[in-house]
């Protein structure tokens, strides 16, 4: 039982050793980093976070495009088709309808 405490505290201290001196060397490095270089790296890096926003904006608004052109034409075959039932009634016109009906008094 002995053998493998020992081994194991070795392995422990050895482990610590090595994190002090690699966190040493770290805060060496990090201390004669020039102020206008680490600026220069977070202005990069905003910028790239930036486009990227952006792309992620362009691309989701092709992709509503893509899926409100998708629903309107199968809104348009419903429409055409004989025997099909009546149109749903759209959103905006529900709304007004609510909002006559809560200027009466009558909320439902």
């Amino acid at each position: 039982m002995l053998p493998k405490r020992t081994t194991w505290f070795g392995l422990g201290v050895a482990t610590g050793a090595l994190g002090a001196a690699w966190g040493y060397v770290r805060a060496r490095e990090a201390a004669t980093v020039d102020p206008d270089a680490v600026a220069r790296l977070v202005v990069g890096a905003a910028r790239t976070v930036g486009e990227r926003v952006g792309d992620l904006i362009d691309e989701s608004r092709r992709g509503m495009v893509d899926a409100e052109t998708e629903l309107r034409a199968g809104l348009d075959r419903r429409r055409s088709t004989p025997g099909a039932p009546a149109p749903l009634r759209s959103v905006e016109g529900a709304a007004a309808r609510t909002r006559r009906r809560a200027g009466r008094g009558s909320v439902g």
